[in-house]
Parts: C-alpha cells; structure tokens; sequence
C-alpha cells in the first residue's frame, strides 16, 4: 500500500486514517481509499492463510486436549471398575477360604474325637 502525502492534495489539510485503507481530509472533507498493488493482494492472501493456518492447528490442539481428557475419564472409569471387582473378589475370598479352614478343623476334631 502506497500513501505518498499524509497532506489532503486538494487544500494540503491533515489527512486521518478512518479505517482500513480509507482517509479522510478533516479541513475539506474529502475522502480518499489506499492504492493497493499485486504485492499488497498477495500480502494480505499470505496473511489471510496464516491466520488459517493458526486458527487449524489451535482447533487440533484443542481437539487433542479434549481427546485427552476423554481418555483419561475412560481410564479413571476402567479403573474404578477393577477396584470394584478386585474389592468384591477380596470380600468374597476371605470369608469362603476362612470358612473352609474353619469347617476343616471342625471336621478334623470331629474325625479325631
């Protein structure tokens, strides 16, 4: 983009960016656009796919961190479940072989008797 004056060239007032690529002369009111060129076009077609370039590799890295955080809830989830079914097993376990060993002395004493 080329501004050759920051002078208005019809009165030499001061001339005010108003937005991208317009001016505007505060003395006589005159409103003027910016002279883009092909190397202003490329620039901003550049610019315009490194933005979305950005804005893709932030979606990705967003959706790797809720991938993330959906596997570590199955993996808390698989292991809540293992406790629950080794808890179970324990419980289930200990009584039965106590039981045993204890119906096996009882057996045994009245074998002895």
């Amino acid at each position: 983009m080329k501004l050759m004056s920051l002078n208005c060239p019809n009165c030499n007032g001061l001339v005010k960016q108003v937005g991208e690529g317009k001016f505007h002369c505060e003395n006589c009111g005159t409103s003027f656009l910016a002279d883009y060129d092909w190397d202003d076009v490329e620039y901003e077609r550049v610019k315009s796919e490194s933005e979305f370039r950005k804005q893709q590799i932030n979606m990705q890295q967003m959706g790797m961190a809720a991938a993330q955080r959906r596997q570590k809830q199955a993996n808390k989830a698989k292991t809540i479940a293992i406790a629950i079914v080794v808890s179970f097993f324990i419980l289930i376990t200990i009584p039965v072989a106590i039981g045993s060993i204890y119906m096996r002395q009882v057996r045994e004493q009245a074998y002895a008797s």
